[in-house]
């Protein structure tokens, strides 16, 4: 276990010096993962980077995402652009990660093990466009 925690932070640490005091995300490119709506008619999604095991997404659910503001309102633009998009076509996006003390941006995977092997950085998505024709 010491080595995992050791290991999460030697990620931290290369996360924060890939994007030094940037949180924003501006064109990178995915795949679109997942979709579906919570509870309270919010959109979740989550995004794999090509050729990983990552994942960036929103919380899936209200109680998770209090306070954090990364599902998707029904009413916005962005909810209706992802009604068109198919799961697994390959989408650009832009948004922010969330902040995080321990890993520098969130990661929201139940265990320190499952952050490690296939890591879900939270984010809060400010655009998604498909890239299929």
């Amino acid at each position: 276990m010491r080595r995992m925690s050791y290991l999460r932070g030697e990620r931290s640490r290369a996360i924060s010096n890939s994007l030094p005091g940037i949180r924003t995300l501006s064109g990178w490119t995915g795949i679109l993962r997942k979709t579906h709506t919570t509870m309270n008619g919010k959109a979740a999604i989550a995004i794999e980077l090509p050729g990983s095991n990552i994942l960036l997404q929103t919380w899936s659910d209200a109680v998770s995402d209090a306070g954090a503001g990364t599902l998707i309102e029904q009413k916005s633009e962005l909810y209706g652009r992802l009604r068109g998009i198919a799961i697994g076509a390959p989408v650009s996006f832009d948004g922010e990660f969330l902040e995080d003390k321990d890993d520098w941006v969130k990661e929201g995977s139940k265990t320190v093990r499952e952050g490690m092997i296939t890591p879900k950085f939270i984010v809060r998505f400010k655009d998604v466009k498909s890239l299929s024709k």
